[in-house]
């Protein structure tokens, strides 16, 4: 799946989200993720606006993004 890094998660400084509205097609919500989600790229290096690819899986609060890495 593909996405964009929206922001940082306020107040839990090793999560991010990405917005999936930038890919329409898609229909999906917004995805938030762990930095130890990240493959290829260091958690710090993901900035706001970036394109990403990721696999979305399930997780106990809901869906979640993993093997996050640049598009």
């Amino acid at each position: 799946m593909k996405g964009a890094i929206i922001c940082f998660l306020g107040g839990y400084v090793h999560h991010k989200v990405i917005n999936l509205d930038s890919f329409p097609k898609q229909g999906l919500p917004d995805v938030f993720f762990h930095m130890s989600a990240c493959a290829d790229i260091p958690f710090d290096q993901l900035q706001e606006g970036q394109a990403v690819q990721f696999e979305m899986v399930s997780g106990p609060k809901g869906p979640k993004a993993e093997n996050v890495r640049p598009a």
